[in-house]
């Protein structure tokens, strides 16, 4: 027995949690007296000639994993010698997009200016729910993650760079995690209180011509004092 023809499907980049069709592959048995039949999978010749068909080293046929990268797909029969696939199947990781949006309490991605370019304290992160395979939850794990603005200089509309985040649960490693992109926000101007000397203030410890002087240069709207 040999698989002459392989499924049409298995010629196709598959990854973590597809399925993988069975449809068009061709089993030919050769007789005793040298005759041959051949047996295509899913007619009611094949089902009635009982066939075995499975991923070699195991898997499932539905949900494939990268485990299975690299396999070939093996027939078996009672009674015969089993037969594999001449190609073999071609899984990789899925991608798994990773989301970064203001912090809980916030109104917007921003901070006020305080000399650094961090970002980490205004960002939550999470996982884009489409991505993931029926059954899998995960939780972002952003103890490493580095999260920083484009400069630390106030301004709007500023990239936001991140990287370092992971995630932990069941079958994590069938997927390829990608960083938030294209995240910006905004570093407010730090307002500061500048407090003006009164009149009393400013001539405080001048006295004689010193006083006389000064006095004449202060008016209501200029308390600048100028020596002279």
């Amino acid at each position: 027995m040999e698989v002459t023809t392989d499924p049409s499907d298995i010629s196709t980049q598959k990854y973590y949690g597809d399925s993988i069709s069975l449809d068009g592959m061709v089993v030919t048995i050769t007789y005793g007296n040298g005759s041959t039949h051949e047996f295509t999978y899913g007619s009611t010749e094949w089902n009635n000639e009982g066939f075995t068909v499975a991923i070699e080293d195991g898997g499932n046929f539905s949900k494939l994993v990268t485990g299975n990268n690299g396999k070939h797909i093996v027939v078996s029969k009672t009674g015969l010698n089993s037969a594999n696939t001449a190609a073999t199947l071609k899984v990789n990781k899925k991608d798994l997009h990773l989301t970064a949006e203001k912090a809980d309490g916030l109104s917007a991605i921003e901070k006020t200016y305080d000399t650094t370019t961090d970002a980490k304290s205004i960002l939550k992160f999470g996982i884009t729910s489409a991505d993931l395979v029926s059954g899998d939850s995960f939780t972002v794990d952003s103890s490493n993650v580095s999260a920083t603005f484009d400069t630390k200089n106030q301004g709007s509309d500023k990239d936001i760079t991140i990287s370092g985040l992971t995630i932990t649960g069941d079958n994590s490693d069938q997927y390829n995690i990608i960083m938030p992109s294209g995240v910006k926000g905004t570093i407010n101007p730090k307002s500061i209180t500048v407090k003006v000397a009164g009149v009393a203030d400013i001539l405080a410890g001048v006295s004689g011509e010193d006083l006389k002087r000064q006095q004449a240069l202060i008016t209501a709207n200029n308390l600048k004092v100028v020596f002279q």
